[in-house]
C-alpha cells in the first residue's frame, strides 16, 4: 500500500473527518477564505435586492388601491365640479343624468327629490327628453341603466288614466339628506349580489325602497297626486297640452232657463224646447217634447264624446 505524504492531501483528509470550525481542522487557505467571503457577500446582496423589490411592489399596490377605492356616498363631499379630474372619469350616463336634471328642473315632467327620481309622464319623458340627452327613445334602456346604478323602482301610477308617473329611489343618495342635484355625481355602478338575483331578494329590496320613500322621505302616491292636481289648478285648465297629459277639461253647462230658439215645425208635435242662438252655445240641439228619451240619449252621447277629449 502506498501512502501519500502530501501536506495538502493530508489536510483535506483531516478536514473531512472534523466539522467546520473545529480546532482539529486544518486552517483554510487564503484563496478558499476569499471565495467563501465573496459567496456570502453575494447572498447578502441578493437578499437585500429581494427585500427592496418586495417593498417597492407593496408601495405600488397600496397606491393603486388608494386610487381605485372610492369613499362611500354618505361620506363623500356633495359638491363636485365637472371640470375636476374625478368628475371627468364619471360614466357618461351619470353626467347626462346630472345635466338632464339641471336643464329640465321645473319642466313638470322630471323631478329630483333627495335620491328620489320622479317622472310625472313616462310617455313624454321617452318622447322628448330621452332623445335629447341619452340619444334613445327606448325607455327600457334608461330603466336598465338606473338599475345598474343602484336605483330601485318603487311604483308607477296614473292620476287620471292618461299619464303614468313612475318613482325610482337610490337609498344611498336618500341617506345624504340633500336635495342638491349635484349629489347625482356620487353615483357609482353597483354589482348585483347573489341575493338580488332571487325573487325573495328582489322583494326585500323593493320593500326597503318603499320604506325609504314613504317613511324617510315622506312621499307617497297620494301626496304626488294631490301635488299634481294643485299644479293644474295653479296653471289653469286652459292649457290644452297640459290638460291632455294630466286630467280632463272641466265641463261647464249653459243655463237652459232663459234660452230662446225658433219653434220647430213638426208634424208629430206642435211644441219644442228653446235653443240658444248664442255662438257660445252652438252644438246644443233642440229636444222635441214628444221624444224626450231620444233627445236625452243624444245629449248624453255628445257629453261622453266631450268627456273623452
Amino acid at each position: 500500500m502506498i501512502f501519500s505524504s502530501s501536506p495538502a492531501l493530508i489536510g483535506n483528509e483531516r478536514n473531512s473527518y472534523y466539522p467546520l470550525g473545529s480546532p482539529l481542522q486544518s486552517p483554510l487557505t487564503a484563496q478558499e477564505k476569499s471565495s467563501k467571503d465573496a459567496k456570502l457577500a453575494m447572498q447578502e446582496i441578493a437578499k437585500e435586492a429581494l427585500r427592496l423589490t418586495k417593498q417597492t411592489i407593496a408601495q405600488d399596490c397600496a397606491k393603486l388601491d388608494k386610487d381605485l377605492c372610492l369613499p362611500p356616498p354618505s361620506k363623500a363631499p356633495i359638491h363636485q365640479s365637472t371640470s375636476s379630474g374625478s368628475a371627468s372619469r364619471l360614466n357618461k350616463f351619470v353626467r347626462r343624468l346630472h345635466d338632464m336634471l339641471l336643464a329640465e328642473k321645473g319642466s313638470g315632467i322630471v323631478e329630483w327629490r333627495r335620491g328620489l327620481l320622479v317622472l310625472h309622464s313616462t310617455d313624454l319623458f321617452a318622447k322628448n327628453i330621452l332623445p335629447q340627452y341619452f340619444n334613445t327613445r327606448n325607455f327600457k334602456t334608461f330603466r336598465r341603466q338606473l338599475n345598474y346604478y343602484g336605483f330601485v323602482h318603487v311604483r308607477s301610477f296614473s292620476t287620471t288614466g292618461t299619464a303614468t308617473t313612475a318613482l325610482w329611489v337610490n337609498r344611498d343618495l336618500a341617506q345624504i339628506a340633500s336635495d342638491e342635484i349635484s349629489s347625482v355625481l356620487l353615483l357609482r355602478r353597483v354589482e348585483p349580489c347573489e341575493s338580488a338575483k332571487t325573487s325573495e331578494g328582489r322583494r326585500e329590496r323593493k320593500e326597503l325602497a318603499i320604506h325609504t320613500v314613504e317613511e324617510d322621505l315622506g312621499v307617497s302616491a297620494k301626496t304626488l297626486q294631490k301635488e299634481q292636481i294643485r299644479t293644474l289648478v295653479e296653471r289653469g285648465c286652459a292649457d290644452e297640452s297640459f290638460d291632455s297629459i294630466t286630467m280632463h277639461p272641466v265641463l261647464r253647462f249653459p243655463d237652459l232657463k232663459n234660452i230662446s230658439c225658433p219653434r220647430r215645425v213638426s208634424s208629430t208635435s206642435s211644441s219644442s224646447l228653446p235653443v240658444s242662438n248664442d255662438e257660445n252655445d252652438k252644438g246644443m240641439a233642440c229636444i222635441d217634447s214628444s221624444s224626450d228619451e231620444e233627445g236625452a240619449a243624444t245629449l248624453l252621447l255628445k257629453l261622453s264624446k266631450v268627456g273623452r277629449y
